[in-house]
């Protein structure tokens, strides 16, 4: 009998192998064809870096880095005429703390600059994403498939690789903050605070959150915590004072609230009628499909945001409390928060990786058993996934159907961001009101 079996068994084994190998060798060629693509642009044309790399040159000397006539003479003399920077989509809005991170980059020749910038992002990126799924605690003991089908998709985001080849800093921010946040939550504290303080200097609208959680994630180190966070203070203190100090930067504050109201004028604008991939996720986007008054729009957005906000702090204030925090309640927290920060300030696709935050929530319920929340929010991610392919022939449509089908078409991913944000508080207000936090792993104590 036992021969009997273990012959049936061995060729269903190599057949599950032969298609696990063969699915991970499709999904490596499709990745390595995407790396390949998007390593042309990233090298040759990355517009968002390309603002940054000309703003760091211009915080070093005596022009201004958030006048766009400044940056375009400075990019001439260090790439020649061609091509040329679209500056209606690449206005000079990130704060100066972002320009002095990048002045290393400032005194290398254009193409050292852009590739190393490549080179360093995609590094950073796939070890966020390799540290989250496959070498953290967090997921000790659930399914090894979907660990690595997580590192797969998140390497095979589109709009992730999109904002690669534009050398967007996100990719840069999400790998780091892959790292502190996913990491034991009594282990490596200094490094996780040094990686996700870079991150917030890198792009704050996107880190903050998260940087908060991270340096609160241990309640029993609560000194450890607030010594960080006056470090914090000294550090951006510090570098604000010290963005002053170059000729070009002495009215930097007024010159980027400028370069932000003529943004939002154009592409930054929540009532404009934009391309989905260039799609805003903020909420204000939903308001602002049905009308141009800036203070409806913010009214509205304000009133969702702060239900939300309100429903979302008292659920981890809850968990908090709890002895099991470290165990249970800063991994069901995390979710929450990073899709929440998508919501109150302007967001554009670029910042979507955070979506990948909720992976791990996702894997940890599979493993075990998918309830109503799990199945709902597969469904949104995999909406996500693949919006940014949708293809909808509006000009064949007229009435109500128009309507509705165009409101999907440019406010599909901010609403998607909504609804993920709506179930996620929803769930972790639940959980956080019941006797005890069932949601998230077991984190382990470090040895």
């Amino acid at each position: 009998m036992r021969l009997s079996a273990l012959s049936r068994w061995f060729p269903q084994m190599r057949m599950a192998w032969i298609l696990g190998f063969a699915t991970l060798m499709a999904a490596s060629s499709t990745i390595a064809i995407d790396l390949r693509q998007t390593l042309g642009n990233g090298v040759r044309n990355p517009n968002d870096f390309v603002t940054l790399y000309a703003g760091a040159i211009c915080a070093s000397h005596e022009c201004n880095p958030y006048s766009v006539s400044d940056l375009e003479m400075v990019l001439r003399a260090k790439r020649g005429n061609e091509p040329k920077q679209a500056w209606q989509d690449q206005l000079p809005i990130y704060p100066p703390t972002t320009l002095l991170l990048l002045k290393p980059f400032a005194a290398l020749p254009y193409s050292t600059a852009t590739f190393l910038w490549f080179a360093l992002s995609f590094s950073i990126y796939i070890g966020g994403l390799l540290w989250a799924f496959l070498f953290s605690p967090y997921l000790r003991g659930t399914s090894m498939v979907l660990r690595v089908a997580a590192v797969l998709l998140g390497l095979h985001f589109p709009k992730m690789m999109q904002c690669l080849s534009f050398g967007n800093p996100s990719v840069i921010v999400v790998g780091l903050m892959l790292f502190a946040v996913f990491d034991d939550v009594r282990a490596r504290y200094i490094p996780r605070i040094i990686c996700i303080v870079i991150a917030v200097l890198l792009k704050a609208t996107i880190a903050f959150p998260l940087l908060l959680l991270v340096t609160f994630c241990d309640r029993t180190r609560l000194r450890r915590s607030w010594i960080a966070c006056a470090t914090y203070a000294a550090i951006g203190g510090a570098l604000l004072l010290y963005a002053a100090i170059p000729p070009g930067m002495h009215q930097w504050p007024a010159d980027l609230r400028r370069n932000i109201a003529t943004g939002e004028r154009s592409g930054m604008s929540s009532s404009a009628r934009i391309s989905p991939s260039n799609v805003l996720l903020n909420v204000s986007n939903l308001p602002g499909y049905f009308t141009n008054n800036r203070q409806v729009i913010s009214a509205i957005s304000l009133i969702i945001v702060i239900i939300l906000a309100t429903f979302l702090c008292i659920a981890v204030a809850r968990l908090y409390l709890r002895c099991e925090w470290n165990q249970t309640g800063y991994a069901a927290a995390v979710p929450a928060v990073a899709i929440m920060t998508l919501l109150p300030v302007y967001h554009r696709f670029c910042d979507i990786g955070l979506v990948l935050f909720v992976f791990p929530l996702l894997i940890q319920k599979a493993s075990r058993q998918m309830r109503v929340t799990g199945w709902t929010v597969t469904l949104i991610l995999g909406l996500l996934y693949f919006s940014w392919e949708r293809r909808m022939h509006l000009e064949r449509l007229n009435g109500s159907l128009l309507r509705l089908l165009e409101f999907l078409y440019y406010r599909g991913d901010a609403l998607l961001i909504l609804i993920l944000a709506v179930v996620l508080v929803a769930n972790l207000y639940s959980e956080a009101g019941s006797r005890s936090s069932r949601v998230g792993p077991v984190l382990r104590d470090a040895a």
